[in-house]
């Protein structure tokens, strides 16, 4: 584990090294929650207008998102290895697709809406920004191999059966 490790590489006690631990990534976590709580207490007060959070809703998804995603996969090199990963995340979300009718009747929720919203992992607007901020911008590679499919599927799948599905209304 990371706290033997350290323990091993500093000569430190255990208890003294897992505190460290402990505190380097609160350090690390911390300022991602703090937006959390910024953005409920901005809510809450009404500070920022609903065509404001449009606005930079808009910016987020047609800019700072993709520029990030692209300057992100550039940095991926593909190994035969990272199929692996890439195949069980595209299983995944089908497999959750295909559930989410059985699921929905399970727990008495017919909506058409349930199956989809089953398959998405928030990656893009969340996702990278908390991978990023606790484990660094130079580490986000790891968390894009996973992304590659789950960004398949949406792209390929997850889009045609709701384009179709909007088509049969």
């Amino acid at each position: 584990s990371r706290v033997r490790e350290e323990g091993q590489r500093t000569g430190g006690p255990l208890p003294i090294v897992a505190a460290m631990v402990f505190l380097d990534a609160l350090a690390t976590v911390l300022p991602v929650l703090l937006l959390f709580v910024l953005g409920a207490f901005l809510a809450r007060r009404g500070t920022l207008r609903p065509a404001t959070l449009e606005d930079l809703r808009g910016l987020v998804l047609r800019f700072t998102l993709p520029s990030a995603l692209f300057l992100t996969f550039l940095r991926v090199s593909l190994e035969p290895r990272f199929l692996v990963v890439v195949a069980a995340v595209f299983a995944a979300c089908v497999a959750m697709l295909a559930l989410g009718p059985l699921l929905g009747r399970l727990i008495g929720d017919r909506s058409p809406s349930l199956p989809p919203l089953l398959t998405g992992f928030e990656a893009g607007m969340l996702g990278y920004a908390i991978y990023g901020a606790v484990y660094g911008t130079e580490a986000l590679y790891r968390f894009a191999i996973v992304d590659i499919g789950q960004v398949v599927f949406v792209f390929f799948v997850l889009a045609t059966v709701l384009v179709r599905r909007d088509a049969d209304r």
